[in-house]
């Protein structure tokens, strides 16, 4: 399949299988998002994988619309960048991101990007990115801007 094909295929998936996905697709995503380019090659993106499904049900409650999604998956990466290496961690982890979506579409891995920065938990007012550091223990200098929700597929794909 060449990048145009995987262009075509990609589409947003929210609903997903109980299937397992292998370990090695999840490192081969991984994989894809750390040779992202950065600016000035700083490399500022910290990509954190989460296999665990009761931290995957917390995930899915870190926002009020739109991270329910985690639930139901079967893994996801958590993608977040170093504010005080670089002043393009926004752009360079969109780019990661982007980066890994077509790998796992190439894969046959449905997926979902779930925006983290400057969204909230309207029941508490707090903010989604604060309270996945607080879960995960992620440094302060890293911010969280996504999540990469990542199951196999219960809904059919685009032809």
């Amino acid at each position: 399949m060449d990048l145009l094909d995987i262009l075509k295929k990609r589409k947003s998936i929210r609903k997903y299988t109980d299937e397992q996905i292998p370990e090695e697709y999840i490192e081969k995503i991984l994989e894809a998002g750390k040779l992202a380019p950065s600016g000035r090659n700083k490399k500022p993106v910290k990509l954190i994988p989460v296999r665990d499904k009761e931290t995957l049900e917390y995930l899915s409650n870190t926002r009020s619309h739109g991270s329910q999604i985690l639930a139901g998956a079967n893994a996801a990466i958590i993608v977040t960048g170093d504010s005080e290496l670089s002043d393009t961690w926004i752009e360079d982890c969109s780019i990661a991101m982007m980066i890994m979506q077509l790998s796992a579409t190439e894969l046959g891995i449905g997926n979902c990007w779930v925006q983290v920065r400057g969204r909230y938990l309207d029941e508490t007012g707090e903010l989604t990115a604060d309270l996945i550091k607080s879960k995960l223990n992620i440094e302060d200098k890293y911010s969280v801007e996504c999540m990469l929700s990542l199951g196999m597929p219960a809904e059919n794909w685009r032809e």
